[in-house]
């Protein structure tokens, strides 16, 4: 199902069984007023069982008004706004909202500011959370105290939305299989600000951290095998004493 501009808000007016599958639901509107009713709708929008829900331009504060079915898992959450103004609303009110449970979350340019006030369900565990935000973003998100992302495992960051790091607030039993950082040069230059350690991350495999020596040393974190146990850093001066005892008895 997909609705553009002023369909988005046929959106209010939908039937939806509650035994049907959505396969995909995409929305996008250019402009504010093509999302004004949806907003301005007093009750929460029922849109039953969705796989996939992808959401452009100012369509992306119709998902503080979207309601999933409680037994849904949504595979992939899209979420991408090119300017500030078409994600504002979306902090005109003071409440988190929540998605429910999600398996992929993709949040682009100015809607990863999103990600401060997005909720899911307390049992879920998602499995992507994948970040991608140019450099006009960078100062956006120096306005939010803390970012939730309580339990995911596999974490992308992108370009200048690595600068989320030194945001995030992590569950403390949380494992990440992987954490991939894809920025290079001046988008790495907030993080190397600040002081070394004091980045907390939490648990990390330690074959799925592909993040570089040099951003490494601000970060704190414990490494982890494929058991949960915890493991040195290759390189480290424990490992390297070690091989030389062993090479020497």
């Amino acid at each position: 199902m997909s609705l553009g501009e002023y369909a988005v808000c046929v959106i209010t007016k939908m039937i939806i069984h509650e035994d049907s599958m959505v396969e995909k639901l995409s929305l996008s509107a250019s402009r504010k007023e093509h999302v004004a009713a949806v907003l301005e709708h007093e009750k929460m929008i029922y849109v039953g069982r969705v796989k996939r829900v992808d959401f452009y331009k100012y369509a992306v504060c119709v998902v503080m008004k979207m309601r999933i079915h409680e037994d849904c898992e949504v595979g992939d959450l899209m979420l991408d706004a090119t300017r500030e103004e078409r994600v504002a609303a979306v902090f005109e009110q003071e409440k988190a909202f929540c998605v429910g449970r999600v398996k992929s979350i993709n949040l682009g340019l100015y809607a990863v500011s999103i990600l401060s006030k997005l909720g899911i369900h307390e049992d879920c565990v998602v499995e992507i959370l994948s970040l991608y935000a140019r450099k006009e973003v960078a100062a956006v998100l120096e306005q939010y105290q803390t970012l939730c992302v309580e339990r995911v495992k596999n974490m992308l960051l992108w370009d200048y939305a690595v600068c989320v790091l030194i945001k995030l607030r992590i569950c403390e039993d949380n494992i990440k299989e992987n954490l991939y950082l894809v920025a290079y040069g001046e988008q790495f230059s907030r993080i190397l600000e600040e002081g070394d350690s004091s980045i907390e991350l939490g648990r990390i495999r330690r074959c799925g951290f592909y993040v570089t020596e040099e951003i490494r040393r601000k970060l704190r974190y414990i490494l982890v095998d494929g058991e949960g146990k915890e493991v040195l850093e290759e390189g480290s001066d424990e490992e390297e004493t070690a091989a030389s005892y062993r090479e020497t008895s």
